[in-house]
């Protein structure tokens, strides 16, 4: 009888826990909890570029740090340990050491996002044949998105007290990261007989030119990204006058919009119009609801695009990764997953600081959405001319039938 670790519900609830707790709450937490670290002077505007750059440094070191480990050991081992460090990163991010400390604390969060999320997205589809491959990949961007949308919902509640401090955020964000990865734990694991990490070589086997121009595109709206993630809350409690305490709570549309991207795209537009034409719908419908948002004067007009926004984004995402897993094949989709992570943590960081250098100089928040529309109409550009290949074909045997 199979066990219920090797099981695939089992395994997939537990990889869905973990980016819940590894990607929705450790990165999403920082966005929401922005306006009232701004309020209590924890940190300014232009810092929280700087920190959040800091952190996206942390995933180009954890995508290194994923594989290197998961070689020595295996990919469960990997995903555990990271997690844990990232576990560590957001009870300390409660003390308030000032900005270097919080900087740091976010690199590490980074390294541990990077390098769980790697490994999850592996461990996810390990002796799953192809067809179920995409729906289990959208599963994992429901646990980030819904990982998002409770951390939003929850921070404005009386019983967290962001009025008091903004430690109550970190402290609740902890609690609940460990409670997810205590549950997830057992499923965390590699399949007995699964492939691990493959050798360098093997990266170059299928449409190599194919792999970097989808790398280059999807690193452009990684970059569009970073001012959106960033300082949404705060666009929100700034243009709009929304108490900074209550704006956070906002942050779930993004959270939604991050929970059904990946289905919406991955799923119902490549079922309409192959994954070809859906990805640079995905790309179109960033472009166009960052100019709604630009545009916009009431705040439902501003959340309804934003809501757009995160779709664009988390759908963009999902095709990607079910990308490289089709066109690199398995003998190669971990190291290009490692290679979009790098690619994505040094496009994430270059919209991050920049972000927060152009905030130290002046500029405001609609001049920053201006730069990403302008990045997401470049990416759509490029992704027009980018046909995608057919998928390698490969025949898995699901041993747990």
């Amino acid at each position: 009888m199979t066990r219920l670790s090797e099981r695939i519900w089992f395994r997939a609830m537990a990889c869905i826990l973990a980016m819940f707790s590894g990607t929705g709450i450790m990165v999403g937490l920082f966005g929401p909890l922005l306006p009232s670290m701004l309020k209590h002077e924890w940190i300014s505007k232009s810092q929280a570029g700087y920190i959040s750059a800091a952190a996206s440094i942390g995933l180009f070191i954890g995508a290194f740090a994923s594989t290197a480990i998961a070689r020595r050991r295996s990919l469960g081992f990997s995903a555990r340990l990271f997690l844990l460090i990232g576990l560590a990163s957001l009870g300390l991010s409660a003390i308030d050491y000032g900005p270097i400390w919080l900087g740091a604390l976010r690199f590490l969060s980074g390294v541990s996002t990077a390098a769980s999320s790697i490994a999850i997205t592996s461990l996810i589809t390990q002796g799953v044949r192809g067809s179920a491959r995409g729906a289990l990949i959208g599963l994992v961007g429901f646990g980030s998105g819904f990982g998002l949308i409770i951390i939003s919902i929850l921070l404005p509640m009386p019983f967290v007290d962001l009025v008091s401090s903004p430690a109550n955020g970190w402290i609740l964000a902890t609690i609940l990261t460990a409670v997810c990865i205590m549950i997830a734990w057992p499923g965390l694991h590699s399949r007995a007989g699964a492939p691990e990490f493959p050798k360098l070589k093997h990266a170059h086997s299928h449409h190599r030119k194919q792999l970097i121009l989808l790398s280059v595109c999807y690193g452009l709206i990684t970059f569009a990204s970073a001012p959106f993630y960033i300082y949404f809350a705060a666009y929100i409690s700034d243009l709009f006058k929304v108490p900074a305490e209550s704006s956070s709570a906002y942050y779930a549309v993004i959270g939604i919009g991050m929970t059904i991207g990946g289905i919406t795209c991955d799923y119902l537009l490549v079922r309409i119009f192959g994954r070809y034409v859906s990805f640079v719908l995905a790309i179109a419908i960033g472009l166009a609801s960052t100019v709604a948002i630009i545009l916009s004067s009431t705040l439902w007009v501003c959340l309804a695009a934003s809501l757009l926004m995160a779709i664009s984004f988390s759908g963009t995402s999902a095709l990607k990764t079910y990308n490289v897993l089709e066109i690199a094949g398995p003998a190669a989709e971990a190291i290009w997953l490692k290679i979009m992570k790098i690619v994505t943590s040094i496009t994430f960081t270059l919209g991050a600081f920049i972000s927060g250098a152009l905030m130290s100089i002046g500029l405001d928040y609609g001049e920053l959405f201006t730069i990403v529309a302008i990045t997401f109409a470049v990416s759509l550009i490029i992704s027009i001319f980018m046909k995608l290949p057919v998928p390698v074909t490969v025949h898995v045997h699901d041993t747990t039938e």
